[in-house]
């Protein structure tokens, strides 16, 4: 088999894919609602939230209790 190219017989890693994209959708939805103590406030796992968390967090905004901060990145689609 020539380098770089992979086995075509080889099912793709399903489960292993959601798990990558789980981890970023967290780590994005962090990054932009719960990167300061303030914001976070919590006392179980402070550096990461989970996902019941982060979908408090947009429930939230998207019901206007809480607010988005000024200043922030504006969400794009990945490409």
């Amino acid at each position: 088999m020539l380098a770089g190219m992979t086995d075509t017989w080889t099912p793709p890693d399903a489960s292993g894919a959601r798990a990558r994209r789980e981890y970023t959708a967290l780590f994005r939805i962090q990054q932009r609602h719960a990167d300061t103590p303030a914001r976070r406030d919590r006392g179980r796992l402070p550096a990461m939230i989970g996902p019941v968390e982060a979908v408090r967090v947009l429930v939230m905004l998207a019901a206007g209790s809480a607010v988005a901060e000024d200043g922030g990145t504006p969400w794009m689609p990945p490409t």
